[in-house]
This record gives C-alpha cells, structure tokens and sequence, in this order.
C-alpha cells in the first residue's frame, strides 16, 4: 500500500514536469483565477468573465478588461519561477475594443527603474520603426541601461481574436508570432541580448506600459523556456497550453550558415546573421534543438580570430548563379582569409555523453572565377571536461579550393568532393564542451563554411509524444493489478 502512494505520488508530481516542461503558470479564465499549470500561481483581482471566446477555443469564457487599473489582475507568486531564468515564453489571446490602442496587456516589473522589467502591448506608432498599429515588446535586464524595444510589422494590431506569443531565450533574437506566424519586425534592438531575469516581484495580467488592456483576454500563460515554432502552432489552433503535443529533439543537427541571399538548404535548420561584415571577428551564439544535448538542446558557437576578413555572404556576390550546376544549393557561407594567421571555431556546449561524427561543409574559392589554388588547411578536436580544452586526436585536412581555375560550369560531384570534412570524436562526460577549430591555412588563404552536421552514433532515445500517457496509463494498471490481488 504504501508503495502504491508513493508510485501515485511520483505519477503526480513527475508527469507536469515531463509532459509541460516550463509551463509555469496557466490561467483559463474559464469563471476562475486558479493557475492551471499545477505551480498555484493563482491570479488576484476584481474579473469580469464573459462567454465571448476565441473561435478557436470555442467554449468556456473570457476576462473583459474595462482599461483602468483597478480592473488588472495580479499575480505575486510568480516571479520565483522567473528568478535567474535565461529564457521565457508568453502567450494569450486577445481581443481589442478598438483599435489603433496603446495599452499593454501582460508586465512583469521591479519596484524600482533599475530592476529588470518586461512587457507586452499595443502600440500606435512605434518609436523605433514608426510602424502604424504595432505590438511592442520591451525588455530591461542586466541593469537601468540595458533596455531592448522590438516592434512587430505595420498594422498587427486588430479588434478581433488574436492569438500573440513571444519566446525569448539568452543568446538569440526575440521572436514574435501572431496567430502561430513568426513576425517580421519593424524595428528590433535586442540583438544576441545575453543574460538572465532577476528583481521582477510583480506579474500583472492585464496591464502594461502607457495604459491598462481595454478588451478581452483568454488562456493567459507563461513558460520559464523558450517554446518552439510548432508548439506556439498548436497554441494558435486551440490546443490548451497544458496539453500540448512534445516536440521531439532533432537526431541529427544539420545547420546551414545562410545570409540574405538564396534559401535554406533542404532538411538544414537556418542560423541566419544580421550582418554581412565582422570587422571585429565573428562571435555569434545560438541554441538548437538536438537529440544529443542534454536536455535535448546544444548551444554552439561560431567565432573567428581574423578581425577584418570575416564576412557572411552569398555565393551569388563572389561568382555568377548561372554558372551553379544545382541551383541555390549551399549559396551562403561565412568565411575567413588567413592574410593574419587566424582560425575558426565551431563550440558546442551541453552536449550528452557518447560518440559523434561531424561533418562540415566549406565551398569557398572552388566557387569563384579567380580559384586557382588548392587551400588546405587542417582540422582539430578539442574537449574541455572541466580543466580546460585538450586536442583529443590528430589534426585532420580539410580542403576549402580547387585546384584549377573554375572557368565553366561547376559539377555536383565538385560540390561533393571539395568542401567534405567528416571526423569522429567522443565525448567522455554530459556537458562537456567540444570545440573544432579550423585552422593552419597559408598566408591569403581562406576558408568558407556553408553548414555542417552533428550526428551521435549511439542516438539518444527520445520518447514519443505519447510516453507521458503511456507511462501514466502503466502506473494506473500496475495500481490496479496490485489492488486486485490484494
């Protein structure tokens, strides 16, 4: 009997934890303030609930905000749940009275300016890009003179349903999407913002920056991670916050480096760059979803030493498209001249323990009409288990040129067999860092990656998206088994 409690007890407290990671607080306004997620960051105030729902939703009801303060709902627990995070995630739907409007409809702030604070809202006009009918995202961390604005495309605001979420994790970009599409800002300062929450004792629903929320608000919720596209999908199509479908990590990394010209490399997750020219080196960071990381993600970073001969561009700015055997294939690349001796780095941090095999892919000079050397240079494997990085096995060449002048049409096989660089490595603990640095070139020299792959030889099993009922189903049955035996 007991061993059935404690198995009831671990089904309980583990099942959230698995099946909503992150999910810290859920409010369904269905005629309750109760939090929803399971953490009791239940809301305080005064609500008007009223039976006009999303569509999408389609039953239940809403809160009606009436736009002053007096109307808002706090939550006061919440900020312990946001404490040192380095990511967060928030999503609702909303519906204005009217628009154009400048009020907020979600905050979380300190007592004092120089706490770090957070908000969402309507906003008129933006201040950055001048956007009409905006939606506004301010984000003040690290300090008073840290403050980041982005501001959503022209005229997404709208007196409808609308379902708003934003995902902002330490390292990255923001992400705004409206009804489960990713916005193409009008103005954006956060950049690679890096750091992490703190100081931000009070949550209100229904309230921002300029003036409280004049409208209605649904299935309000938060998360102290960074959501991925295809659950903010399944947000924007009704599915409640608490039953959303896991997404499972990639098994196989695939990053294609593009910039602004040509698409994504099929079957490749995109790692775009603001800019085309490093004149300081190149040090930009980004997390992935992977079935090796620990947690199911891995942060990498790609850096260089060479200062001004660091750039990022397309392929069709070095030679003419037409002269591409396979159209667009692999058109971007970042690369680097070794006119002053420098290297590029490829970091991944967090990843599980076990044996890779990585692949990289570098067309450089074998794409453009003055190619007519053969650049080589030569590849390392470094692993840092905690007393600093040590060369784990001997330097592998890679080749970044061909040897000929490329004159006419380059062939697929040319694609294929210059600009390979496969090797093996092993990574003895979870979470050490592993670091492949590039390297050795002679002077005026230069080295292009394209994108590269990541794939762990003994692939991490990740559960499907039915492992969490399927687990809870096996305790219920064992449960049952037990009683009827007794």
């Amino acid at each position: 009997m007991r061993r059935a409690k404690l198995l009831v007890v671990l089904m309980v407290l583990v099942a959230p934890v698995v099946c909503q990671a992150g999910l810290v607080g859920y409010w369904t306004f269905d005629n309750t303030l109760a939090d929803s997620s399971g953490h009791g960051n239940d809301a305080a105030g005064s609500p008007v609930y009223d039976p006009n729902v999303p569509p999408a939703i389609g039953t239940g009801s809403s809160v009606y905000f009436d736009g002053t303060t007096a109307n808002r709902l706090d939550v006061p627990s919440l900020h312990h749940y946001f404490e040192g995070k380095d990511a967060f995630s928030f999503a609702a739907w909303v519906k204005a009275d009217s628009i154009p409007q400048e009020r907020g409809f979600f905050r979380g702030e300190g007592s004092h300016r120089d706490q770090d604070r957070w908000g969402i809202r309507y906003d008129k006009k933006g201040g950055m890009g001048g956007a009409q009918q905006t939606i506004k995202i301010g984000l003040a961390i690290n300090g008073v003179n840290n403050k980041y604005q982005y501001e959503a495309a022209e005229y997404t605001q709208t007196d409808d349903w609308q379902h708003v979420a934003f995902v902002w994790r330490s390292g990255e970009g923001p992400q705004l999407y409206l009804d489960g599409e990713l916005d193409p800002p009008s103005a954006n300062n956060f950049g690679t913002l890096v750091g992490t929450l703190s100081n931000q004792p009070y949550f209100y629903i229904g309230d921002g920056a300029k003036n409280p929320w004049l409208g209605h608000m649904d299935d309000v919720a938060v998360w102290d991670r960074a959501l991925k596209p295809a659950e903010v999908a399944q947000l924007a199509a009704g599915t409640p916050p608490s039953e959303l479908v896991p997404i499972p990590p990639e098994p196989i990394l695939r990053v294609d480096l593009n910039g602004d010209s040509g698409p994504n490399q099929t079957g490749f997750s995109s790692w775009p760059f603001a800019t085309s020219e490093f004149p300081g080196g190149l040090n930009e960071s980004k997390t992935f979803d992977f079935a090796g990381g620990v947690g199911g993600s891995v942060l990498v970073n790609l850096s260089t030493t060479t200062a001004a001969q660091s750039r990022n561009y397309g392929i069709d700015e070095v030679t003419d498209p037409g002269n591409l055997a396979i159209p667009d294939v692999w058109r971007d690349q970042v690369f680097f001249n070794n006119n002053i001796n420098g290297t590029m780095t490829l970091t991944f941090e967090g990843l599980m323990a076990g044996t890779y095999n990585f692949t990289s892919y570098s067309y450089a000079d074998n794409l453009a009409d003055w190619a007519s050397t053969n650049d080589e240079g030569t590849a390392s494997v470094l692993i840092d288990t905690g007393a600093g990085f040590v060369d784990t096995l001997e330097d592998v060449t890679f080749i970044s040129g061909l040897y000929s002048t490329v004159a006419g049409t380059i062939e697929a096989a040319d694609l294929d067999a210059f600009g390979t660089l496969s090797l093996e490595f092993t990574v003895p603990n979870d979470g050490d860092t592993v670091r492949i640095l590039f390297g050795d070139l002679t002077g005026g020299d230069t080295f292009g990656l394209n994108g590269f792959e990541l794939e762990p030889l003994a692939p991490y099993v990740i559960p499907e998206p039915g492992t969490c009922l399927l687990l809870g189903g096996g305790l219920l049955m064992f449960l049952r088994r037990r009683r009827t035996r007794k």
